[in-house]
């Protein structure tokens, strides 16, 4: 849907709310903000990258988005999440992947400290990102 050489740099509000058919969506590193709610209820949507370049994460982005299984979050530092909503209704079980050297820099972050898929770092590679991620696993 949004290529990834796009000159976009923010996705609004409500932009692809209740776009069921969405299945795997990539936001490009250009990318520095994402609206509120604005992948809300794309309840097909089953794997998630967010781009470097992304800075902040509006309330109730990915909210009721209940078939993620991965997110793959490409920044070193970890976007600021606007509130607890931002991924609610998101499986549980779902993975998050994150930069290696950046594994405390996101278990120290407002928000995603508090998340059900931190607590501990465990080594894992990513084929997709060519780049070495680590899983930051459930308790």
């Amino acid at each position: 849907i949004i290529s990834e050489d796009s000159q976009l740099t923010s996705i609004g509000d409500y932009t692809f709310y209740l776009c069921t058919g969405l299945k795997n969506i990539t936001i490009p590193d250009g990318v520095t903000s994402i609206g509120d709610s604005a992948f809300s209820s794309c309840t097909g949507l089953t794997s998630l990258t967010i781009g470097s370049g992304v800075k902040s994460i509006g309330s109730s982005a990915f909210y009721n988005c209940d078939e993620i299984k991965e997110i793959i979050c490409k920044s070193t530092t970890a976007p600021a999440l606007a509130d607890k909503w931002v991924f609610y209704g998101v499986d549980k079980t779902a993975t998050v992947y994150v930069p290696a050297a950046s594994v405390d820099t996101y278990k120290s972050a407002n928000i995603w400290s508090n998340s059900d898929r931190q607590a501990v770092a465990k080594p894992e590679s990513s084929a997709k990102s060519g780049a070495r991620y680590l899983r930051l696993a459930r308790r």
